[in-house]
């Protein structure tokens, strides 16, 4: 999905990102990715369509507590900038 957003956008893409650092001052980004041979830095201009790595966090599943609390809950609408 992140190479068909970044292809609509025109924004470079980095994929499989396990640490992105940001510089908004100089408008560029610094991603450690992992590869197949191991990781790799790579840095480049902002805007950027980021992926994450599969395991860059624990899975995290609700409880049925959890499910039942959210259950009448609204959902939350984000726009874009």
């Amino acid at each position: 999905m992140g190479a068909q957003v970044a292809e609509l956008l025109g924004w470079p893409q980095v994929t499989n990102v396990r640490r992105l650092e940001v510089d908004p001052a100089a408008r560029t980004f610094v991603a450690e990715r992992e590869t197949d041979d191991g990781f790799e830095t790579v840095t480049g201009p902002l805007p950027v369509v980021a992926t994450a790595a599969e395991d860059i966090a624990p899975e995290r599943f609700p409880t049925k507590a959890d499910r039942q609390a959210g259950a009448g809950r609204p959902g939350a609408t984000a726009g874009i900038a």
